[in-house]
């Protein structure tokens, strides 16, 4: 391989991966691969699969601290401006919210996930809307793989190039099972899409499980374990996620969410 070729399938498998952590892409992997990303939920399941089933509310994040609010530039509106043509084409509808200005572009990339979760209330069927995004992408050669190099490497470019999604956040060390340290957990802050959504349906079910499925089914292992009290979130490059990753978490649905009241459970 040439260096460019190189070059060029890597920042392929990148694109991929950015679109994979919004809302997750198609399974292609063996039925192991899918037990492996995503464990049976101790309990009812549909608890975490449908966060709004029970009907309870609580309230909403508390209001970001005045002046912290996300500043986008340049980077960060082509990259949402992207996002939302990909959706958009994917399930048919777009935003009509403006374009050039950095929060209400965002709010439009997230009517657009709204529209997604409503229109498709089943996880299967989400993943079915969004399969497309990912068919014109190679699988191989495979320039990353379940290891520290790779995890290490994903990390950062995650807290380099995705705050413009998910908001502020920075790279940690974590401890494995077999005792390595590794520094490829991804700690967010406050996660934008969760605050901006005001969904802890959409939360797990565009972003949570999916992202988990995807990249399980390429061979690279991630967790993500968002705190709906808090709103920050733990992502993990080269952690399967476990059984006990959401319990205790307050899956009841927020106060404001504007998808709640619309909702029927699906049984």
């Amino acid at each position: 391989w040439k260096p460019s070729s190189m070059r060029l399938r890597l920042h392929q498998q990148l694109w991929i991966a950015a679109t994979a952590l919004t809302v997750g892409g198609p399974y292609h992997g063996q039925p192991a691969d899918i037990v492996r990303a995503r464990p049976a939920v101790m309990g009812d399941a549909r608890a975490l699969d449908e966060p709004c089933v029970d009907g309870r509310r609580v309230e909403p994040l508390d209001a970001s601290p005045q002046g912290t609010e996300m500043q986008d530039g340049a980077f960060s509106l082509v990259m949402i401006s992207l996002f939302r043509l990909a959706f958009g084409r994917a399930i048919g509808w777009q935003s009509p919210l403006c374009w050039s200005n950095g929060a209400q572009s965002y709010e439009g990339l997230v009517e657009i996930a709204r529209h997604l979760y409503h229109e498709t209330p089943s996880s299967d069927a989400r993943q079915q809307r969004v399969a497309a995004l990912f068919e014109a992408f190679p699988r191989q050669p495979q320039l990353l793989g379940e290891n520290r190099i790779s995890c290490e490497t994903l990390a950062v470019l995650t807290t380099m190039l995705f705050p413009f999604l998910v908001g502020q956040c920075q790279s940690e060390a974590w401890e494995r099972a077999d005792g390595e340290v590794w520094r490829s957990k991804v700690v967010i802050e406050r996660c934008r899409f969760l605050e901006a959504s005001s969904c802890k349906g959409m939360c797990i079910g565009l972003c949570k499980e999916p992202t988990e499925r995807y990249f399980a089914s390429i061979g690279l292992p991630v967790s993500l374990t968002p705190n709906t009290t808090a709103g920050s979130c733990e992502m993990v490059w080269g952690r399967y996620p476990q059984e006990d990753d959401m319990a205790g978490a307050d899956l009841g649905c927020f106060r404001t969410c504007s998808l709640v009241a619309s909702r029927t459970p699906s049984f």
